[in-house]
């Protein structure tokens, strides 16, 4: 029973790096989205 405990707390930390990592991968999304935009809105505004 105590080592299905240590299991089931190891996996709860799984989850919550998990969740973290994909955090930062938003993050990182909208950065990029950010960037291409400016970038998109600067070549536009060339003649």
């Amino acid at each position: 029973l105590a080592a299905q405990k240590t299991e089931q707390e190891k996996i709860k930390e799984d989850v919550k790096n998990l969740t973290e990592g994909q955090e930062i991968v938003l993050k990182v999304q909208e950065d990029i989205s950010a960037k291409l935009n400016a970038i998109l809105a600067h070549i536009s505004r060339q003649p």
